[in-house]
């Protein structure tokens, strides 16, 4: 297992994002949460599995968002 801190944002060219965007809180998120910005997943192994269902290609791309929080990655 790897912990993973995360505490700084960046900023990305939107352009192609459509509305396949999630969010991650460790500290306030559910598993089994929507992945919107009031339910997000709590682990980035969620989301990733969330964003594989979805048919994202080079022009229909998606983004996670992840809340400052020290994250456990243990499957990637």
């Amino acid at each position: 297992m790897i912990n993973v801190p995360i505490s700084a944002s960046a900023t990305y060219d939107t352009a192609n994002i459509t509305n396949n965007v999630v969010y991650v809180s460790v500290n306030s998120g559910n598993e089994h949460a929507s992945g919107s910005i009031d339910d997000p997943f709590k682990s980035i192994e969620a989301a990733r599995d969330y964003m594989r269902t979805l048919q994202l290609d080079a022009d229909n791309r998606g983004i996670i968002y992840i809340r400052g929080g020290v994250y456990s990655v243990s499957d990637s």
